[in-house]
Order: C-alpha cells, then structure tokens, then sequence
C-alpha cells in the first residue's frame, strides 16, 4: 500500500548555517539528527500559527530536504527564509524534481545511480510506514518504475479515508496557519528542550498552562454531502463549540468524515454534535474507524 502526494512541495537548504538557521526558524530541535536522519517539524509564525509543515531530511551536516504534502510554493518559501538576514543559507524550491509519498509494508525501492531518496519513520493510513522523498531530474521515469515495483498507489480519496480513519491530519488540508501545532496533535513536531525558535513563547505557554484552547477532532455525519467551508459545530444546549476545518466524502457508506477544531472542555467523546442541519458524532483518539 502506497500513495504518492499530488502538488508536494521541496526546498533544498544549504550553506554553513543551515543547521544553526532551520534550528531557530522550526520548532524541532535539528542538533539531534545526523546525515541520514530525519524529523517533523513546522515553520510558526510568532503567534505560533503553522506557515509550514515538514519532514526535514538530513543528506549531509550542511544540506537538508524539507517536504511538504502540499501548499503554495511562494508562501512556504517566503515564511521558510523570512528571518534570513547576514546567514550563509540559500534555499532552492525543488518541488518540479521531487516526488514525496508514503509506503507501507516494504521500503521505497532504491534506483541507484544520480536519483537522491530519503526516507522517515511514519504511521498515516494505520499501520507503521515511511515517507519518502525522492529527487530526480527524471520524475516520470522514476514514477513509473514505482508503479512497477509498487503497483497501482492509492487514490486521493482512498489515501483520505484511511488517513483519517486513523487521525492522521495533514498540511495545509487541516495542519495550517488556523491553529498552533499542539491544537493539531503535533507534539511529535516540537522540541520542548532545544530553547529559542520562532513561535516558540505561544506553545511553551499553552503547554505550560496544560490546556489547550482547542483541539482538532474528528466528527462523523450522516449522510455525504458536502458542509460549508468553516461550518459551525453546534454542541449541547445549542451552542457553537467549533468549526469544520476539512470534510471527506464516504459515499459508499453514506456518511461525511470531517475534522474539526473544538473548544476545549466544550464536548466529549461520541457527543452529538450538528452542522448545518446534520447530526454527527464526535469520535474518540482511540476508534480507529469510521
């Protein structure tokens, strides 16, 4: 079982300061990773918004590879270099010689030769698997040859679901400049040790306050037609308690998946909840389906 993101996104980041500058512009700590490793970590905003969400991969001490599911290109590249000043640091979009998937049950194959891929430890569609990246001035070659080896990937929609039949919320579809990483569940994201990185004063607030404003949940409807972007969430005693941030349609069992960012103490597992006229219910971190 493999897919491969449609409109992903890759910047090259080199120079003597690479490590030092990606240090203090993500929220994870990259001391920690060698040539060979690999994280998840977010660009922030100093109101602690995610304006970028990556696996970083470390080819060397001073070249990286940052990977985004998706986004747009100019604004990603903006916020990553924003705070660029007297640095030795240049950052390439690669985007047009990538190809950035997930494979689970094998490895992605190697190709040898002058093509570059990377891998990272991940769980997206229930079961442990790795992201990929792969670089290569010749991507229809390479795409090719992984369905060869592979075989048909997933589709968008089938990715989808089983994604979100496990909680697995993504940039910019949910993960985005809305919320904080935490609020999305990314504590695998942030370094809570390393110090001083941009956004960092909002999480380590809302860490240490030990409750979050927000949560982004999952929520089920009856029925798969498609909500208004940015719906409300009607909870008990008819009062908002959130919105929806991104919706799947399960037509096959006639019902709407939808993620959701919830107040705080406003709701519990399996609550009803209504949008627009709809029932649906609030799954738990734990259910696995839908």
């Amino acid at each position: 079982m493999w897919y491969l993101q449609p409109s992903p996104v890759v910047f090259k980041v080199t120079g003597k300061d690479a490590r030092r500058y990606l240090n203090n512009r993500l929220s994870q700590d990259l001391r920690t990773i060698s040539a060979g490793g690999s994280l998840v970590a977010g660009a922030l905003s100093p109101q602690g918004r995610v304006e970028g969400l990556y696996t970083v991969y470390a080819q060397s001490d001073d070249t990286f590879y940052l990977a985004s599911d998706g986004g747009e290109r100019q604004p990603l590249f903006a916020a990553l270099g924003r705070f660029i000043v007297a640095d030795r640091v240049s950052i390439v979009d690669c985007s047009s010689e990538a190809l950035v998937g997930h494979v689970v049950g094998q490895s992605c194959p190697e190709f040898g030769g002058d093509v570059l891929c990377l891998a990272h430890a991940r769980r997206r569609v229930g079961k442990d698997g790795e992201d990929f990246l792969i670089v290569s001035d010749k991507t229809s070659d390479v795409r090719s040859t992984l369905i060869e080896r592979l075989g048909p990937p997933l589709s968008t929609k089938e990715y989808d679901l089983k994604r979100f039949a496990d909680g697995f919320a993504q940039y910019p579809t949910e993960i985005n400049d809305s919320m904080i990483l935490t609020e999305g569940g990314l504590r695998e994201a942030v370094s809570f040790q390393k110090g001083c990185y941009v956004g960092q004063e909002v999480i380590e607030r809302s860490d240490a306050l030990g409750k979050l404003p927000r949560h982004l949940e999952r929520v089920v409807f009856e029925g798969h037609e498609e909500l208004s972007a940015q719906a409300s969430v009607i909870g008990k005693e008819s009062k908002p308690i959130g919105k929806i941030v991104s919706t799947i349609a399960d037509a096959a069992n006639n019902k709407l998946c939808a993620f959701a960012l919830l107040k705080n103490g406003a709701y519990a597992p399996h609550e009803q909840v209504q949008c627009e006229g709809r029932v649906g219910a609030i799954l738990s971190s734990e259910e696995k389906s839908v």
